[in-house]
């Protein structure tokens, strides 16, 4: 059911009037009388901020969200969609191109050869998790590196088994092309990516001894989802279908060895033939049973709550009737009433990318970004290296005992600038600027003093759980409790 609530606020203690100018704040966030309106009105800032915090890192800075408030929500999303980049900002590291040492030379390693391969390569994993956080940090386009996340939880594969990074880097690059793109065109790249070859031993699967790893996990997990619309005979079948391809380490592209491959006529999911795999995956895009899926894992990502099955309906139509196209799926769902409704807002827990991305954007961190790469690690979120092949479960699997207090540990470690400030009776204003660098919170301290509650809905996706006085506390003291609520820790 679509639901109103009204727009939460931070109680004062005094009567004194808050200066404010009480027209602006209804058109501002009035999100009590804006929320079911047709998208065709401008966004209230907290919708701006919802539609921000969603496809981004569960944070937004003040400016980006001001940059949506004078467009309708088509307009806002199609402008996050336009906003999409297929290269990365930053530069990669100079290694990413280099070739695997190829078999040949590696069976004959010693020892120690062996051990010094497995220590560079173990060290360029976390060199490249530090290039991806320093991406995310300085993209324009949070939205791509959202998506970027997604397929990377998708089409998993890690550290552990694939083995070369550079291989990693070009699935990443892989993803960030068809972000938004068109999902035929990923799913016929990914079936023959190095990284996944290595992953799912599609690299081993051969005529004379199928291995069947790929094509199970391609039904099972990639596009039809666990027992629905396959058999174990599909599975099979795909895997006969797949055979013969493996990896030249010279050029890091997949090859096909006709010798490998099985050449007999393949039956599966009702069709037969002669299949390769470019027959497998319109086969598999000729079912139903794709599109509903996608559209589902899509609406967990981006809105969350129990799925509203007509929204999953329309999304899955349109998906399948752009023939695939993830930029129309995507549209479908956060151009949705449901997206927009009030009870959609703060019904996720946000990941430990989003803690530490989303804050460490909107603080303008200068610090290391090996430190932010840790703080995800021990939130339990080491980039390229999900726990296994199902991906970060996500949701309430992100808490426990050790994760959340490494969440607040690092929440803590940002504010704790503000804290003292606050303490020493300052502004604060010094002190945030020295943390930040006068960014987005030096704005917010402005504002925190003239308009706590806009400030409260700026931080906050939704009402903060303590009961926060801001004409208690300095500018500093306020926004480090909103921070440091736990209502932060949602998005």
């Amino acid at each position: 059911m679509l639901t109103n609530k009204p727009c939460f606020y931070i109680r004062s203690t005094s009567s004194n009037p808050i200066r404010i100018i009480p027209v602006l704040i209804l058109l501002v966030w009035g999100v009590g009388l804006f929320a079911n309106m047709p998208s065709a009105v401008a966004l209230p800032l907290a919708e701006a901020r919802h539609l921000l915090s969603r496809t981004g890192f569960g944070l937004a800075r003040s400016y980006e969200i001001m940059a949506l408030a004078h467009m309708s929500r088509d307009q806002a999303v199609d402008n996050l969609l336009r906003s999409l980049i297929s290269t990365p900002t930053t530069q990669p590291p100079a290694w990413v191109g280099d070739p695997m040492p190829h078999w040949n030379v590696r069976k004959n390693w010693s020892r120690a050869q062996k051990s010094a391969f497995n220590k560079t390569n173990r060290e360029r994993w976390k060199l490249l998790q530090k290039w991806w956080a320093e991406e995310m940090l300085a993209t324009s386009s949070p939205l791509t590196e959202r998506l970027v996340l997604f397929w990377h939880n998708h089409f998993t594969s890690s550290f552990d088994r694939v083995k070369w990074v550079p291989y990693l880097y070009a699935q990443n690059a892989l993803f960030r092309r068809h972000a938004a793109g068109s999902f035929r065109d990923l799913l016929n790249a990914i079936v023959m990516d190095p990284a996944m070859l290595f992953y799912l031993d599609g690299r081993r699967n051969r005529a004379q001894k199928p291995n069947e790893n790929f094509a199970r996990e391609l039904l099972e997990l990639f596009t039809m989802g666990e027992g629905h619309g396959y058999t174990e005979r599909d599975i099979r079948e795909v895997a006969r279908a797949l055979s013969g391809w493996s990896v030249d380490t010279t050029t890091a592209k997949a090859v096909f060895r006709a010798r490998n491959h099985d050449w007999g006529e393949k039956e599966f999911l009702g069709q037969r033939g002669d299949f390769g795999v470019r027959e497998v995956v319109n086969v598999i895009l000729d079912h139903n049973r794709p599109a509903r899926y996608l559209a589902e894992k899509f609406y967990d990502a981006f809105i969350g709550g129990m799925r509203h099955t007509p929204t999953v309906n329309a999304a899955a139509k349109a998906f399948q009737q752009s023939d695939y196209s993830i930029s129309a799926l995507l549209r479908t769902l956060l151009n949705s009433p449901i997206f927009w409704d009030l009870e959609t807002r703060g019904n996720q827990i946000k990941s430990p990318v989003d803690m530490v991305m989303g804050l460490a954007r909107f603080t303008n961190w200068q610090g290391k970004t090996k430190i932010l790469v840790n703080r995800m690690n021990a939130m339990g979120q080491r980039l390229f290296r999900p726990p296994n092949v199902e991906g970060w479960p996500g949701g309430a699997a992100w808490i426990s005992t050790s994760s959340l207090a490494a969440r607040n540990s690092f929440v803590f470690a940002i504010t704790r600038h503000w804290a003292a400030a606050a303490r020493s009776g300052m502004s604060g204003m010094n002190s945030i600027t020295a943390a930040a660098k006068a960014g987005e919170m030096s704005t917010l301290m402005k504002m925190a003093h003239q308009m706590p509650a806009e400030t409260a809905s700026i931080v906050l996706a939704i009402p903060p759980v303590r009961n926060i006085l801001y004409e208690k506390l300095s500018p500093a003291a306020y926004l480090t409790a909103l921070f440091r609520d736990p209502a932060f820790q949602m998005k």
